[in-house]
């Protein structure tokens, strides 16, 4: 009974943090509760409202410099998540680090560290599923699920996600955008 009740204040503490991320007005605001909570986040980052976390563990979720998340993002850091310089997350992204084994009988959970490299793209509604490298520049196109380590300066879309295209990226820098009163 008493670690049940410990377990749902801790979830409880999750979905507070979250609604947090997606009240506070500023981008620097929840840059600094990411802070505040343990998570290594740089102050360059631009995280827009309605970014979700699912751990409170710090050091789980790092974010460098010039990084730009959109609204709705989910980021899964229970395994680890890294989030290098100059990485564009477009809405409705999902990136995971936990999931389930699904070739054990049982199902057990496992957890992947999950990595993106510096300056990649990654367009809407995208699933990158847990342990996936995104090495550097590479583009990852709408709707795609990435189920494995892409490589550098490609562009890559699908279900699973393949190289439609090697050699495709520009390297380059994200502006530090500080919207005021962004959504």
């Amino acid at each position: 009974m008493f670690k049940s009740l410990i377990r749902q204040c801790y979830f409880i503490c999750i979905w507070v943090i979250n609604l947090l991320l997606l009240l506070l007005p500023f981008s620097i605001a929840r840059v600094a509760l990411l802070k505040a909570i343990g998570q290594r986040v740089a102050w360059s980052a631009s995280l827009q409202r309605g970014v979700r976390i699912l751990s409170l563990k710090p050091n789980t979720l790092r974010i460098r410099e010039r990084v730009i998340v959109n609204h709705s993002v989910l980021l899964d850091n229970r395994g680890g998540l890294v989030l290098m310089a100059d990485v564009a997350v477009s809405s409705g992204t999902a990136i995971f680090s936990y999931g389930h084994d699904h070739q054990q009988i049982f199902r057990p959970t496992r957890a992947k560290p999950t990595v993106v490299g510096p300056g990649v793209f990654i367009y809407s509604r995208a699933i990158i599923c847990p342990g996936a490298h995104l090495r550097g520049h590479c583009v990852v196109a709408p709707g795609s699920v990435v189920t494995k380590p892409t490589s550098r300066q490609a562009f890559w879309g699908g279900n699973p996600a393949r190289c439609i295209r090697p050699q495709y990226a520009v390297k380059g820098r994200n502006e530090s955008y500080q919207y005021v009163l962004a959504p």
